[in-house]
């Protein structure tokens, strides 16, 4: 019974199958970015289990097998060929580093869409930043500047605010509840009446807003505005209402018992225990143009925790790898004063080289072993 089930795994069959549904996924997703984005494409055809059209809002219903349930059988339909075949065995060991080969790179590539991190760094000439920023997950968070030394950050990510609960945190006095989280939205100017400010008791700039709500955007170069109403309670006694918005640049400030805190909705940010200052950027164009030709930055990285203190010039496909991340330079903006770094974290980098070299070196040696195999029967 079990070599038959080991036996159907192995069908070349399913192979074909697999890989022609990949072809699919690949063509089709393609021909969807240009509305939806790489991000969202990635997520709807190849982190998921199924394809979902959704005829009206709220019903949704699957029409073609996803990305991870065509990877889940292909890496079964090797392991399962190993073990038919028995390419374990020395005459096959060619064919053996190719299979794992292959399945490395299946399984390197669905780790690394879960754990890689891709985030951009804004920095002016003469400016030295230390963290880069998420275009897509935002955070709420509650700054003491109390300490002249340095500033303590409260953070709390969307992903809790989405869920419009109570969040209580041991370094702030009170407790945060939200009230309403909108994915998108718009604020405009309020007209101020009796009955809107009795409403809207809100404090700080909210009470001059109204939030209205959009669906959230999905294209690669727009960014969704996230909101959101909040009241801080201390034993359930309410101490105050705040609207905060990615929309909204100026920090708002709540005060209590003592102690101010700065409170924004913000961009999520990724600290480093080093920093990049930009000295110089540079954007050549082709002569009568403006055509970007090249554009590169000149950045000093210091490291005190390394020791680490040096001049890099970061330019199109040279980019700075250091201490597992890897600034590409992605962008330019403010009359060529500054430079925009795409940050990726992808801790299996490594693993694609690697997978292809077994590939590769798998090929080669089954050539040689098939050749010696020839060269015997002849003799």
């Amino acid at each position: 019974m079990i070599k038959k089930i080991i036996q159907r795994c192995a069908s070349l069959t399913i192979s074909n199958i697999c890989l022609s549904g990949f072809f699919v996924l690949v063509f089709w997703s393609t021909m969807s970015q240009t509305k939806k984005g790489i991000f969202i494409v990635q997520k709807e055809f190849f982190q998921s289990f199924f394809i979902w059209w959704a005829p009206v809002e709220g019903i949704k219903i699957p029409i073609f097998i996803g990305g991870l349930i065509f990877g889940g059988l292909l890496v079964i339909n090797l392991i399962a060929s190993i073990i038919y075949h028995r390419l374990y065995k020395f005459k096959k060991w060619g064919l053996f580093l190719v299979h794992v080969g292959l399945l490395m790179l299946l399984l390197g590539g669905w780790l690394s869409s879960l754990l890689t991190t891709e985030t951009q760094m804004k920095i002016k000439e003469g400016q030295t930043q230390f963290y880069s920023e998420s275009s897509r997950a935002a955070e709420l968070v509650f700054i003491d500047r109390s300490n002249p030394a340095h500033d303590r950050v409260i953070s709390i990510p969307d992903t809790l605010l989405a869920k419009q609960g109570t969040i209580t945190h041991p370094d702030l006095p009170f407790s945060v509840r939200i009230d309403h989280y909108y994915l998108n939205a718009q604020l405009t100017m309020r007209q101020f009446t009796e009955k809107n400010i009795q409403t809207e008791p809100l404090q700080g700039v909210g009470s001059r807003l109204i939030v209205n709500p959009l669906k959230p955007v999905v294209k690669d170069e727009l960014m969704n505005l996230q909101t959101a109403k909040i009241t801080l309670l201390d034993q359930n006694q309410a101490i105050g209402s705040w609207l905060v918005s990615m929309a909204l640049n100026p920090r708002q400030s709540v005060t209590y018992k003592g102690k101010t805190y700065d409170l924004s909705l913000r961009q999520a940010r990724y600290y480093n225990p080093y920093s990049l200052t930009l000295t110089k950027f540079t954007h050549e164009r082709y002569p009568g143009t403006d055509i970007p030709k090249s554009f590169s930055s000149a950045v000093i990285l210091d490291d005190p925790e390394m020791g680490e203190n040096r001049n890099v010039l970061i330019y199109m496909n040279h980019p700075l790898r250091y201490r597992g991340k890897t600034f590409f330079q992605a962008s330019f903006g403010e009359n060529d004063t500054l430079t925009v770094f795409q940050v990726v974290e992808n801790p299996l980098w490594l693993e694609p080289y690697i997978s292809s070299i077994l590939i590769a070196f798998g090929l080669l040696l089954h050539f040689i072993i098939r050749l010696g195999q020839g060269a015997k029967k002849r003799v």
